[in-house]
């Protein structure tokens, strides 16, 4: 049960990553305050020395293993990954169900989230 509901949680985020990068100016994320951080046409340049590509990272890690800490669209793609991950590790076939049924019952899950994901983060 935990690895179904940290599945569909995955989903959600997947959903969010998608309506904040490709669907900014209609998600909920473009009525933020701090849109440095959470528009991702502005937040790119976070990653580097005074948002200048040219000067090279922000900080160390900013453009590789703690590029999370700079903006939103890889914040929640990190968690996303989490999410996922910890889902998969919690999953036990021969605790749960075999995996005949998991994967067309996580395959649903995973398209409601999604949907609902699309629907809770537009304005």
């Amino acid at each position: 049960m935990i690895s179904l509901l940290l599945f569909a949680l995955a989903a959600l985020l997947n959903a969010a990553m998608d309506m904040n990068f490709n669907m900014f100016d209609r998600s909920i994320f473009s009525t933020f305050k701090n849109q440095t951080f959470w528009n991702p046409y502005r937040s790119w340049i976070n990653k580097w020395k005074n948002n200048d590509a040219s000067q090279g990272p922000k900080f160390l890690g900013s453009t590789t293993f703690l590029v999370f800490l700079t903006d939103s669209w890889h914040l929640i793609k990190a968690i996303f990954i989490l999410t996922l991950i910890c889902s998969v590790i919690t999953f036990d076939a021969s605790l749960y169900f075999s995996v005949l049924i998991a994967i067309p019952i996580y395959s649903i899950i995973w398209g409601i989230m999604f949907e609902t994901g699309l629907k809770l983060f537009k304005k």
